[in-house]
């Protein structure tokens, strides 16, 4: 366990050539440290928890700033377990990560995407994700989600066919863009004909998480 704090203080080197270190941690300062880390984590936890269910705009904004108390939630645990090392015993928190993630699941349920895709392999690719993380489908729904797929020509290299591009999706509520991102897009195969399964392949693995990154993202 690496602890913030520590500071080497005598290194020397056996007769078998191994090197050796001596770290020396102050129980002290350290258990203050990781304590007010600990609260200072739990303060922003709650405020975004509170900012999510009273005061966020729209529903992506809100699962946007749960996110981010999960990450928190996350640190908190580090410095939590830190804290039990040096203090013997740690904080529990209101919120714990399965709390947290419960929170998550509710926020995604109650979201509801239109999809517009540029083709229909990545069409089918958008709603696959859209229905993993249990967003609804909904051909009216306030939200619109764009995806595009930019391709160059496939290459021939030292026997691999290359495949390369990018992939993009864009968010839109009421009308008005609120994110987007886009990710690139590389696969080979020794076989042209293949380049092309490769590339739905690689969009059908990451989508979900290409997806969820885009909806937490919002401000």
């Amino acid at each position: 366990q690496v602890l913030e704090g520590a500071q080497l203080v005598e290194t020397w080197q056996a007769d078998d050539g191994k090197s050796y270190a001596l770290a020396v941690l102050e129980k002290a300062p350290a258990e203050r440290r990781f304590r007010d880390g600990v609260r200072s984590a739990d303060r922003q936890i709650q405020d975004r928890v509170t900012y999510a269910s009273q005061q966020a705009p729209n529903a992506v904004v809100a699962l946007a700033a749960l996110e981010q108390a999960r990450k928190i939630e996350h640190q908190r645990s580090n410095l939590n377990r830190n804290l039990s090392i040096v203090s013997g015993k740690g904080i529990k928190g209101f919120y714990d990560r399965a709390s947290l993630e419960h929170l998550l699941r509710n926020a995604l349920v109650i979201l509801h995407f239109n999809v517009e895709a540029d083709s229909a392999q990545l069409q089918q690719s958008v709603e696959s994700a859209i229905a993993a993380l249990g967003i609804t489908l909904d051909k009216n729904a306030p939200y619109r989600l764009t995806a595009t797929m930019d391709t160059e020509p496939v290459q021939q290299k030292q026997g691999w066919y290359w495949l390369r591009g990018s992939t993009e999706l864009s968010l839109v509520y009421q009308g008005e863009a609120i994110a987007s991102k886009r990710w690139p897009l590389k696969v080979s195969a020794i076989d042209k004909g293949m380049v092309a399964q490769r590339a739905k392949d690689k969009l059908s693995a990451e989508m979900t998480t290409y997806l969820y990154d885009l909806i937490t993202s919002v401000q």
